[in-house]
């Protein structure tokens, strides 16, 4: 998928707002963002769970990114099943590979404007 068609998607559930400066750093044009990872703690290993389990495993993962002081963006995602996910700044692949091996879930991690998606299973 070509990075203008993951920024047209992306802009519908940001919303305008939002958008403009999400997509500067999914450009690259932020200088002080370096990566960005897209993830969610919801439907681990894509099975649809109820509404309240993912609730509660997504407060996890934002009580961790709040605690770790990451910047993030709340975004709504779609890999199988429409999900709650975060728009993570600068974080390592490694710590995306940690966060995504604790949830069973499946990383997208940016690097400026490749796009490569850590398969976890």
């Amino acid at each position: 998928m070509k990075l203008t068609n993951i920024l047209n998607e992306f802009k519908s559930d940001v919303g305008e707002a939002g958008f403009s400066s999400s997509a500067r750093q999914m450009r690259g044009l932020n200088d002080k963002v370096k990566t960005i990872v897209i993830l969610t703690a919801e439907n681990p290993c894509a099975a649809k769970f109820a509404s309240d389990v993912n609730k509660d495993r997504n407060r996890d993962l934002e009580k961790f990114l709040i605690n770790a002081l990451y910047g993030y963006r709340k975004v709504k995602g779609q890999y199988g099943n429409l999900e709650n996910s975060f728009m993570v700044n600068n974080m390592t692949k490694g710590m995306a590979m940690k966060l995504g091996n604790h949830f069973n879930k499946k990383v997208s991690y940016l690097v400026r404007d490749l796009m490569m998606v850590i398969k976890l299973e």
